[in-house]
């Protein structure tokens, strides 16, 4: 992400065709990315530094260690507090972890006070004004570049613990999970004294995760409808299941599954919750179960898997 000049190769290798850190010209560049690399030039300083070519890793120059190397820009990839805003969370709110500002690429890489601390030290190392850096703040490895960094007082640790729902109502805990490619799954139905009523797990193969987690939750409503359960209150650890129900959106494959849940769901009545995976830990054991045996199969509160029952 240094600032730098790229060359055009000729009878004048160091003639200048343009200068900037992204854009077309780099995507182009990718697509023909092993023909033109040979003719490219990274010039730092006064030119008698070659970044890719002169040997800073003993025997073998950066261009031999990294022969497929790729040109990729992170605009949109890094998740700052405004890409999560826009893309699942809207209403989250933002801060800095070094300021009172809002998390944005353009704060994180260039605007922060740490930011400006890194480009003012790589600098002076390399005797040009650098643009575009970042520094994300390793406490213990600041001091040796002579920067010193404020570190955000730690939150209180928080008692994470299964809740039971009101009397009259019924608590679905759902996990899926995702070993070796395979995907499955995991769902306990408890009520109000936290006693199991019904449990299950499924094994779904090869899909997407999201699939899953919605999947299983679609199944344990439908379960607890047959036996004639009301008023449930529904937990998962997966805050993009969360979103796609309550909100809407995601992949075209899960819409025929949202529209069941939501047809199943009374808002009035029911609720669904993002909760910590530590609280989920039931859940999470009968997904590992749906894994290893890789079918469907309900349990009554007799015959729980040993070690779901322990964690009951």
């Amino acid at each position: 992400m240094l600032a730098t000049t790229v060359f055009r190769c000729g009878n004048d290798s160091r003639q200048p065709i343009w200068m900037g850190c992204g854009g077309a010209f780099w995507r182009r560049l990718k697509g023909v990315g092993l023909i033109v690399e040979p003719h490219i030039a990274w010039q730092l300083g006064q030119g008698r530094i070659f970044f890719w070519h002169d040997c800073w890793m003993g025997d073998m120059t950066l261009a031999q260690m990294f022969l497929h190397r790729k040109h990729t820009s992170v605009q949109g990839l890094v998740p700052v507090d405004v890409i999560i805003q826009k893309r699942i969370l809207a209403h989250m709110a933002s801060r800095c972890q070094c300021c009172s500002e809002i998390e944005t690429i353009q704060h994180v890489f260039i605007d922060s006070p740490v930011a400006h601390q890194v480009w003012q030290h790589f600098s002076a190392i390399f005797g040009i004004p650098l643009k575009f850096v970042h520094w994300r703040g390793d406490i213990d490895l600041a001091p040796h570049f002579g920067i010193t960094l404020i570190s955000p007082t730690p939150n209180p640790p928080t008692l994470v613990y299964w809740r039971a729902p009101s009397a009259g109502s019924a608590k679905i805990n759902t996990d899926g999970c995702i070993n070796d490619g395979f995907v499955s799954s995991g769902s306990v139905i408890r009520d109000h004294t936290g006693c199991c009523i019904r449990a299950f797990f499924a094994g779904y193969g090869d899909i997407f995760i999201l699939e899953a987690e919605l999947r299983v939750i679609l199944q344990g409503i439908e379960l607890a409808r047959r036996m004639g359960l009301v008023d449930l209150w529904i937990e998962t650890d997966s805050t993009l299941a969360v979103h796609c129900i309550s909100r809407g959106g995601g992949p075209w494959v899960i819409q025929s599954i949202l529209r069941r849940i939501r047809h199943l769901l009374s808002f009035d009545q029911d609720t669904i919750f993002y909760i910590f995976r530590e609280e989920n830990q039931v859940a999470d054991s009968l997904a590992f179960e749906g894994w290893d045996r890789r079918h469907y199969q309900e349990y009554k509160p007799s015959n729980l898997p040993c070690r779901s029952l322990g964690l009951i």
